[in-house]
């Protein structure tokens, strides 16, 4: 999963290398469009053309009926009946499709939301470290250390929390920069990347140990080996939001409107029938 994950991480840090010092939606609306074109292309070739085209003459033919003979409700029921038909046959025609264009977008979104849907530190900012313990560790009597770079402050002793199998410390960033963080736990070492930017760059909020779901979400950093006592590493970035001529907007908004927006746009170029 890991080779996959890597993989990914460096196909789409060069894509956003360009757009590193720019407006992030420049970045984004690249993306979007690329991933219309993509979903397009998909369409096409996994679908039924004929059939869809075909199920979308029958609507519009139906939907004539029901405008042409509005006083006979007979057969504006059965035109209606015929519209509910052929719409399930249109769905149909769609699903197999959608199940594909499914694993690419999720890839997509995934890689996109630890660069679009998180806020880096900044000299300044702080954040809180936590260490997620396996369940079978009694975290009151496991000695636990955070060692860290000079661009890296610890404000707050270590903070033990057995209920939740957590140990916790805030940070504080100090300069800009590309930072290891490294926690001696109980005789064995582990290691969390930090950012501290004002530029697009992609995030790690988490790294983790095993999980198929937990590997495919947190894709970032290199997984904790397994059976360690630690479950996970977080670092609890702020969410943020885009500015779009002065509103504040999710970048999943964003994407798939844009995404979308282009998709039908080109549908005619790449004569597909959607």
């Amino acid at each position: 999963m890991w080779f996959l994950n890597n993989f990914l991480n460096k196909i789409f840090d060069l894509f956003f290398s360009p757009f590193r010092e720019v407006n992030p939606l420049w970045g984004l609306s690249i993306i979007s469009f690329l991933t219309g074109i993509v979903m397009l292309i998909i369409f096409r070739y996994t679908s039924n053309q004929e059939g869809i085209k075909e199920a979308k003459e029958k609507i519009k033919a139906h939907l004539l009926e029901v405008r042409l003979f509005k006083d006979d409700m007979g057969l504006i029921l059965n035109a209606q009946k015929n519209i509910l038909k052929h719409n399930f046959t249109y769905m149909k025609y769609s699903v197999m499709p959608m199940l594909v264009m499914m694993i690419p977008v999720v890839l997509i979104l995934i890689q996109l939301n630890f660069r679009f849907g998180y806020s880096p530190l900044k000299p300044g900012d702080d954040a809180i470290v936590v260490l997620n313990m396996n369940k079978g560790i009694n975290v009151n009597g496991i000695e636990a250390k955070i060692i860290t770079h000079p661009g890296i402050e610890v404000e707050t002793p270590i903070l033990r929390i057995d209920e939740r199998k957590e140990v916790d410390w805030r940070i504080r960033a100090k300069e800009y920069g590309n930072f290891d963080l490294e926690f001696q736990i109980g005789g064995e070492k582990f290691h969390k990347n930090i950012k501290v930017t004002d530029k697009l760059t992609m995030i790690s909020p988490k790294r983790v140990s095993s999980g198929f779901f937990d590997l495919i979400f947190n894709p970032a950093e290199k997984p904790i080996k397994k059976n360690s006592v630690v479950e996970s590493i977080e670092i609890r970035y702020s969410p943020t939001d885009l500015n779009v001529f002065g509103y504040k907007i999710h970048w999943l908004v964003i994407f798939f409107v844009l995404s979308i927006a282009f998709g039908f746009a080109f549908k005619g170029v790449f004569g597909v029938q959607v």
